[in-house]
């Protein structure tokens, strides 16, 4: 399973697996709106290499571009629901299983950053229509604030792009 989705918390913390160290929202946001360039940057050099799998991680570099697809789009609605009706529950879901029903190690690198740019302007627009006190439940990690949602996509971004990283120095 994919992990880091674990929930922000106030105190500051470091993610034990990328070293990743939670920043402040505003920071968070400025991290996510370079997500479509770093993930370019990284991913248009390699080719084949996006599609191999090394042993030490679950899925290939492609597969990591298409979740954080998928994450901030999920993400951005959540947010916009959260604006403009605060009342939509949240519908958690499997990112293994979201994965099998995409194909993500199928799709084309071109479109998932395509898609990446999109999603990330999706997100930076919804993230400005609510403010970082307001919050939803999540039916697996509690009650979450903006600012936790906006410090886990960051997380998100960064954990993935080392993710990608490592598949690619293992091929």
């Amino acid at each position: 399973m994919v992990t880091g989705m674990a929930p922000a918390t106030p105190a500051p913390r470091t993610c034990p697996e990328c070293g990743f160290s939670w920043a402040t929202p505003q920071d968070a946001i400025g991290l996510v709106a370079a997500a479509p360039q770093r993930y370019r940057t990284a991913l248009t050099r390699h080719g084949k290499q996006l599609i191999r799998i090394p042993t030490v991680l679950p899925w290939a570099a492609i597969s990591y571009l298409w979740h954080l697809d998928d994450v901030l789009r999920i993400s951005a609605e959540r947010l916009w629901a959260l604006s403009h009706d605060p009342q939509s529950p949240v519908i958690p879901y499997d990112p293994d299983q979201l994965a099998d029903a995409r194909h993500y190690a199928r799709q084309s690198t071109a479109a998932g950053l395509w898609a990446l740019e999109r999603a990330t302007s999706d997100w930076l627009t919804a993230t400005a229509e609510v403010h970082d006190g307001d919050s939803y439940h999540h039916p697996e990690f509690g009650q979450l604030t903006v600012a936790d949602v906006t410090c886990m996509i960051a997380h998100e971004v960064d954990h993935h792009a080392r993710d990608i990283e490592r598949c690619l120095n293992f091929s």
